[in-house]
């Protein structure tokens, strides 16, 4: 019972992950293309990668709200092997996501 209750957070963990990629890959199939996107990582509660584009370089971190079915966007960079917090967006719709990190990765 143990087990089955693991493999069945696991998977719902995991469908977040995809759930978010798929959302940006729906609003707009080249967004992690042309922000440069690498180095994804299924956190277990979202999304985080790191991006390269000329108005900000460093991580973005697309949390999932359950109890209000929404995102918070944290965008972040790695000084001195501390993470600092840049700009962070919360309460995004999954219709907004890709406009948000437009908006501060450029």
């Amino acid at each position: 019972m143990r087990m089955k209750n693991y493999l069945n957070n696991q998977l719902n963990e995991n469908k977040i992950y995809k759930e978010i990629m798929s959302q940006i890959n729906t609003k707009d199939k080249f967004a992690f293309n042309s922000w440069r996107a690498k180095g994804f990582v299924d956190m277990s509660d979202g999304l985080k990668f790191t991006v390269f584009c000329p108005k900000f370089k460093g991580y973005v971190y697309i949390k999932y709200n359950k109890s209000q079915d929404l995102y918070d966007i944290i965008f972040g960079k790695v000084m001195k092997l501390q993470f600092k917090v840049v700009k962070e967006l919360k309460n995004i719709s999954n219709d907004n996501l890709v406009m948000s990190i437009n908006s501060v990765v450029g």
